[in-house]
């Protein structure tokens, strides 16, 4: 019998997490796409939305499951499961690459006095979305062909008949009874094959920038609120502004230069420019991140000159949730180290750690799941800063920053991808990471059981784990070698010195 007190908790739940996703794309949209666009607004919402339930099905796998190996709570799991992956897939592959494949309608035309109307960004969509869903569906079906198998070991206990009133249940151990132990090969469905393949896209990207943002999300956080806008006086201000409109007359200039540059290779052949368009591309992608870095510091200069001291409550509270981040990140460090490697090696945990923790408090009415959403988040925040972080420094790394009130409704859409993609990762790594708190639910059978246990595919897990961990150590020498202020003064064409 279903739970009728944990179904409208879950439905009233899932409710608060639609409002939460609306409110966030209002809070951080620009104001050109209000009231536009509203077919990608509902890709973003739908996405956020989902990429919040797949972090969430696991608290409520657990409650569901009761601690007990047949679910008490009657609410069937692993179907729920697999639809929410199944939509997540979907609205990762196919909706919002064909959103960006319809921003990229917009500059189609190598002329500049061509405009592109809707119905043409539609075809263009249309264009290149079938073809990548075709090249998709020959690639995840090779792989469930070749790769979707499972490896299920047993042991076959045989023995000749004997009377029923002398059978115990040291029967085998008096050796009454021959074990035979063999693997049996399981090919799994062609939907768990394709989150399967899904997860492994985010675990990609998950292990990369989530280890960048583990160390550097509470050190800039911590940074800002040191460097935040402080009261000038106006000579400063005019002294300070003169040196930003140097180096933006630098960017325009290079800007034309581009364009020019752009615009005579249009009327080239194709064949005799690839070498000089890529360079021009490497030269683009170095301007956009010295524009988001001359930004920063114009916006922060304003605030200093203007409205000091205006927005102290949200530097404040930036700070606060650095300093909480610096245990958060150290605790998931820690427990990757004790609770997850040693069983790589064939060893047991050295310790629980976090799955004693969220077990002792799973009790507490809301508190446990709110303690299991801060740890969650806390990697899926990661992500996004990881991703901004290296991409400011690595070129084929394309930046998309999430700003208050001055995202592009493009740039939504691009981090909505990534999210949805990592969140599979993280729902995955979540259940490995509180394997004793995620006892026998379905999460654990579809993560564990299965996808985590491919045959060919079982060792890239534990390999990304330690990429995690590699990257942690990487980021935490960058930032050690070159401290924050080094790395907001000077970009491929500017440097800023007050």
């Amino acid at each position: 019998m279903v739970d009728i007190v944990l179904l409208i908790t879950s439905i009233v739940f899932g409710c608060l997490v639609v409002l939460g996703s609306i409110y966030f794309l209002v809070y951080f949209q620009h104001p050109d796409d209000k009231w536009v666009a509203w077919f990608p607004k509902i890709v973003v919402v739908a996405g956020f939305s989902v990429s919040c339930y797949n972090i969430f099905l696991l608290p409520l796998d657990v409650a569901n499951q009761g601690g007990q190996y047949v679910a008490t709570g009657g609410i069937p799991m692993n179907i729920i499961n697999l639809v929410f992956f199944i939509t997540t897939v979907c609205l990762a592959a196919v909706m919002v690459p064909f959103v960006m494949f319809y921003y990229e309608g917009v500059d189609d035309s190598d002329s500049e006095t061509d405009t592109t109307s809707t119905g043409g960004q539609i075809v263009y969509a249309f264009k290149w979305i079938i073809p990548t869903l075709i090249v998709i569906g020959i690639i995840d079906y090779i792989l469930w062909a070749y790769l979707a198998f499972v490896n299920v070991e047993y042991v076959n206990l045989t023995s000749t008949l004997v009377d029923g009133d002398k059978v115990s249940l040291l029967s085998c151990a008096n050796k009454a009874c021959a074990a035979t132990k063999g693997i049996d090969v399981i090919q799994v469905s062609p939907l768990v094959s394709t989150v399967a393949f899904a997860t492994l896209i985010g675990w990609v990207l998950f292990s990369v920038f989530s280890g960048v943002g583990l160390v550097s999300l509470p050190f800039d956080l911590l940074m800002e609120f040191k460097h935040r806008p402080k009261p000038i006086k106006a000579d400063v201000y005019a002294a300070r502004k003169k040196i930003i409109g140097e180096q933006a007359a630098i960017l325009m200039q290079a800007a034309e230069d581009m364009n020019a540059e752009r615009a005579g290779m249009a009327k080239m052949a194709r064949s005799t420019f690839n070498k000089k368009a890529r360079n021009l591309r490497k030269r683009e992608a170095e301007f956009k991140r010295d524009v988001l870095l001359l930004e920063s510091h114009y916006r922060i200069l304003e605030e200093s000159y203007k409205s000091p001291g205006v927005r102290i409550l949200w530097e404040l509270f930036k700070a606060l949730v650095g300093f909480v981040g610096i245990f958060l990140s150290f605790f998931w460090v820690l427990h990757i180290c004790l609770y997850m490697i040693p069983p790589m090696f064939g060893s047991l945990s050295l310790t629980s750690f976090l799955n004693d923790f969220f077990l002792s408090v799973g009790n507490i009415p809301f508190v446990g799941v709110a303690l299991y959403a801060l740890f969650t988040f806390w990697l899926q925040l990661c992500v996004i800063k990881g991703t901004t972080k290296l991409g400011m420094r690595i070129l084929f790394i394309t930046i998309h920053p999430m700003r208050i009130g001055e995202t592009m409704m493009s740039s939504m859409v691009f981090n909505v991808g990534l999210i949805l993609f990592s969140s599979l990762a993280v729902a995955q790594f979540s259940t490995m990471a509180f394997a004793d708190y995620a006892r026998y639910t379905s999460s654990q059978t579809i993560f564990v059981s299965m996808i985590r246990n491919l045959r060919e595919l079982k060792y890239c897990y534990n390999i990304l784990i330690f990429v995690i961990l590699a990257f942690v150590f990487l980021t935490t020498i960058h930032s050690i070698y070159k401290p924050y202020t080094r790395q907001q003064a000077k970009g491929k064409n500017i440097a800023i010195k007050f």
